[in-house]
């Protein structure tokens, strides 16, 4: 863990958490996450890359898509009345 002094405050991190809860929510490329959600500019693409901000951003997209995939297959399961929920004679 880094020293405390090094470590950002809690409001700059609930800041990042804000920018990510936003880009899972709504979706993106990784440029518009650093880009357009948290301002940043080309020449910080490199460290934000190599900070792991891509494979953020990927896991983020990857769990909006399963999860909306998710719920149009139960929708789909309930009209058809195959849901797990739906009773069975």
């Amino acid at each position: 863990m880094e020293e405390e002094s090094n470590r950002p405050t809690a409001q700059q991190v609930a800041w990042v958490f804000r920018c990510l809860s936003a880009h899972l929510i709504e979706g993106g490329t990784f440029e518009s996450l650093i880009r357009d959600r948290m301002g940043f500019v080309a020449d910080d693409y490199d460290v934000l890359l190599s900070a792991g901000g891509m494979e953020i951003s990927n896991a983020l997209n990857e769990a909006k898509y399963s999860y909306e995939k998710t719920m149009k297959e139960l929708e789909e399961r309930s009209e058809q009345g195959t849901a797990p929920d739906s009773k069975r004679g």
